[in-house]
């Protein structure tokens, strides 16, 4: 069971170090997000990864910064994959915990909180969070503008309401 979202204070710690990524890469206000920019000023390299298992959509070996992203996923999943790896490697303290597998670092509570906070800081890159709610602000609550967010974002359908709910102003079921 992967935990449902990191801590404040961790999470503040991801969306500033997400925020350093977005403004050095010059990505900060471009819609969607240009993943290949934020990666060239992290000195990341993108390796598609037809090979790997099946079960593995995308992962990260720190001591090249080489991503591998599946490039069979459709394109707004194949993007969250990219943004998750990207969080991983900007992420100092995840290395510091990947790099050594235990048990605890590959079954356990410590590998759970690992990957929410990759999916957490990759809606942060994805969204642009300040960029997001400013122009979900300016739509009618409605699934048709979720669509129209997913389609601007580059997000799919899923992650966009998810976000959308999480984010609105007002309370939002999904």
């Amino acid at each position: 069971m992967v935990a449902a979202e990191p801590s404040p204070f961790t999470r503040g710690r991801i969306a500033a170090t997400v925020q350093r990524a977005l403004e050095q890469s010059g990505a900060l206000g471009v819609l969607p997000t240009p993943l290949d920019a934020v990666m060239a000023a992290a000195a990341l390299e993108l390796v598609d990864a037809h090979a790997l298992p099946p079960q593995v959509l995308g992962a990260i070996w720190f001591e090249e910064r080489a991503v591998f992203v599946d490039g069979a996923q459709s394109e707004p999943r194949r993007r969250f994959t990219q943004a998750h790896e990207i969080v991983h490697a900007l992420c100092g303290w995840h290395y510091a915990v990947l790099r050594e597998d235990t048990e605890a670092s590959l079954f356990g509570p410590v590998r759970d909180a690992i990957e929410a906070e990759a999916n957490a800081g990759a809606a942060m890159l994805i969204f642009q969070d300040a960029a997001f709610r400013e122009r979900a602000a300016g739509l009618p609550c409605t699934l048709a503008s979720v669509h129209s967010l997913a389609e601007t974002f580059g997000a799919s359908f899923h992650a966009t309401l998810h976000h959308y709910a999480q984010t609105h102003a007002q309370p939002v079921a999904m």
